[in-house]
């Protein structure tokens, strides 16, 4: 099971696993793009995807006097194409559900701590919490162990 999360910004972080049966926190990689090689990596990544989960964006009056278009809207607006255009599953998920769930601690503690990549570190988050909700049972047993 492919799973990409993201991060979506005019930096974009992600993470990425291939994990079939069991937890395996070498399996992670992750990085930060700019906004459109984001993009265009997400588009190509083709249908061996089996899940994109992304960091949710909610437009508010401070988001709307920062910048009346805002990047995150068009990336997720990319992920929600790609996932339809190649049924793959999508599911957003809170800033402030991930980082409650998956704290600078987990992260160290599982060895996933990005220094100096808080876009990747925000996408490991939501990789970490789309495991636990919706990966195979095995690997989300074990991935519930290796956080407590």
């Amino acid at each position: 099971m492919i799973i990409i999360a993201a991060d979506p910004g005019n930096i974009t972080g992600w993470a990425s696993i291939d994990i079939n049966s069991s937890w395996d926190a070498t399996s992670v990689a992750s990085g930060q793009l700019p906004s459109d090689d984001f993009c265009d990596w997400i588009s190509g990544v083709g249908d061996t995807v089996n899940l994109l989960v992304y960091e949710t964006f909610t437009i508010n009056a401070q988001t709307v006097r920062k910048s009346p278009q805002p990047i995150p809207i068009e990336v997720i607006g990319v992920m929600k194409f790609f996932a339809r255009r190649t049924g793959v599953r999508i599911e957003g998920q809170s800033p402030a559900s991930a980082k409650k769930f998956v704290g600078d601690d987990q992260l160290r503690k599982l060895g996933l701590w990005q220094p100096g990549k808080d876009h990747a570190r925000d996408a490991i988050r939501h990789l970490v919490l789309g495991i636990v909700s919706y990966g195979p049972g095995q690997a989300r047993q074990e991935l519930l162990q290796s956080l407590a």
